[in-house]
């Protein structure tokens, strides 16, 4: 069996584990999927047929490899749109700015702008009198959204 054919054979692994992430979107699903088929390539160069099944073998690294690479995701986001220092006054022309005025609700634009100013997502929900369930809410569909538009 050649090198490909293996590689193909476990393609249905790395859709499998990738499916596990529940990515919001085809390009981190897609992303998940090279990194396993990177992984499945690694480990079918190291894979000796007598330790036992080839699934077995790359099923760790196949998780910890996706898992970290979600975690940078997740910590990129995190230090790009919710330390939102720089974006406390953006440019009028900014596609930040366009993309707020253009593609987000009202609520979601105030939020933001507090946010910015400093405050928290309770002292947010107090100032415009909701729920803090319905805040929070609302501020992961917008960093979602924002994420997606690559603002």
């Amino acid at each position: 069996m050649t090198e490909n054919d293996f590689i193909i054979e476990h393609l249905g692994l790395v859709h499998s584990m990738a499916k596990r992430f529940n990515p919001q979107h085809q390009h981190q699903y897609d992303d998940l999927v090279a990194i396993g088929m990177e992984c499945v390539w690694k480990a079918f160069k190291t894979y000796n047929p007598s330790k036992g099944k080839f699934s077995t073998y790359v099923y760790r690294p196949l998780w910890w490899n996706m898992s970290r690479h979600v975690k940078k995701e997740v910590r990129f986001y995190k230090t790009h749109l919710m330390s939102l220092d720089g974006l406390k006054n953006p440019p009028e022309e900014s596609p930040l700015t366009e993309y707020l005025t253009d593609k987000c609700s009202k609520l979601e634009g105030k939020i933001f702008h507090l946010k910015a100013e400093g405050h928290n997502l309770a002292e947010i929900s107090r100032m415009l009198e909701i729920k803090y369930s319905e805040c929070s809410t609302t501020y992961q569909k917008l960093l979602n959204k924002l994420q997606m538009a690559n603002v």
